[in-house]
């Protein structure tokens, strides 16, 4: 009598939408969590490069002295991400190798335009001088 309704009509189990998977499952093809999964260690210079990045670009913005970390992070970040992709599966931290490798190359990018910048200056200062002592 449990499977039917009170009216005596048999009850159908409620339809569920194509790929409705049932909370606490995991998907096809993924391993439940905490059976035998262990996480990945992080790539050592990974990590190196994001902190370099964040010193380089939070340090830049304040005193310019630490924004020379910037090819570091680019650097590091640039062998991480290459390690990683030519062993997959060893290493986590991609995220950390990529945001490190990016805010390296907006450092770096900033270094090159301060220095462009910085003999643009003293460029027409030269000229300013040398056009004032030309009129004399």
């Amino acid at each position: 009598m449990s499977d039917q309704d009170p009216y005596g009509q048999p009850q159908q189990p409620p339809r569920q939408p194509p790929g409705y998977q049932q909370p606490g499952n995991p998907p096809p093809g993924f391993p439940a969590q905490g059976f035998g999964t262990s996480p990945l260690p992080k790539h050592p210079q990974a990590q190196t490069a994001l902190i370099l990045g964040i010193v380089a670009l939070a340090g830049g913005a304040t005193c310019l002295l630490p924004i020379l970390a910037s090819p570091f992070a680019w650097y590091y970040g640039v062998k991480a991400k290459r390690e990683m992709e030519a062993e997959p599966g060893r290493w986590s931290g991609q995220s950390d190798a990529q945001a490190g490798f990016v805010m390296g190359m907006i450092g770096t990018a900033g270094i090159v335009l301060g220095v462009l910048a910085l003999g643009a200056i003293i460029s027409i200062f030269a000229l300013v001088a040398v056009s004032a002592n030309s009129h004399y």
